[in-house]
């Protein structure tokens, strides 16, 4: 069971490469040094599995993800000491757009992503809408900023914000891909019929899948 329990199931690396943060199946953080691959040190973070993890792209901070569905940002230093900043609760959190209440669902999904520029994340809802949530450095908080559901019936598995921009990629259990921006579907495009894990930007507009 022990032994289980130390199986990582996300990562994620700081804008520097110094340090690599990954997330195991009993919410433990393991920070390791890039250079030689050693542990330098871990740190317990959620109640359960952490299923994301995400870094910033330009501030000393990183997202995590938890099955226990809260989101947790952590903030970190040369030396790869990690301190928490503030974490979140997502279970209740009610997409915009439903038309009744949908009760939480379980979900394995990978959606974790901050914005380019802004102290900005996207995820999940416990209930598998497409939630924007604001970073308050001062209070050191998290609130939503809007919440809205893109893929019906369908769990939201990864999201992403288009690179130097408010728009969000995500994709659904069911292979489709969506561009929305303020709570609109932009456009869609079914890719296959299988679930879209990661959308990863490659160069310009282009995105691998």
């Amino acid at each position: 069971i022990v032994q289980a329990a130390r199986k990582i199931e996300a990562f994620c690396v700081d804008h520097e490469e110094r340090h690599l943060f990954a997330g195991d199946l009993s919410g433990r953080i393991l920070v390791v040094a890039i250079d030689g691959f050693r542990v330098l040190g871990d740190v317990q973070a959620h109640a359960g599995t952490i299923s994301a993890m995400a870094a910033s792209p330009a501030l000393p901070v990183f997202a995590c993800l938890g099955m226990d569905r809260t989101v947790s940002v952590w903030e970190y230093d040369r030396h790869g000491t990690v301190h928490p900043v503030t974490a979140a609760s997502i279970r209740n959190v009610a997409p915009s757009n439903d038309e009744f209440d949908i009760g939480w669902v379980h979900s394995n999904a990978q959606t974790l992503g901050f914005h380019d520029t802004e102290a900005r994340l996207v995820t999940r809802s416990g209930n598998a809408g497409t939630l924007v949530l604001d970073i308050d450095w001062v209070k050191e908080g998290l609130t939503v900023r809007r919440c809205d559901r893109f893929h019906g019936e369908w769990d939201v598995v990864t999201a992403r914000f288009v690179v130097g921009s408010d728009r969000i990629l995500s994709g659904s259990g069911s292979g489709e891909l969506v561009l929305a921006e303020d709570g609109e579907r932009l456009r869609s495009w079914q890719i296959g019929e299988e679930s879209i894990h990661w959308i990863e930007h490659y160069i310009g507009d282009q995105y691998l899948l």
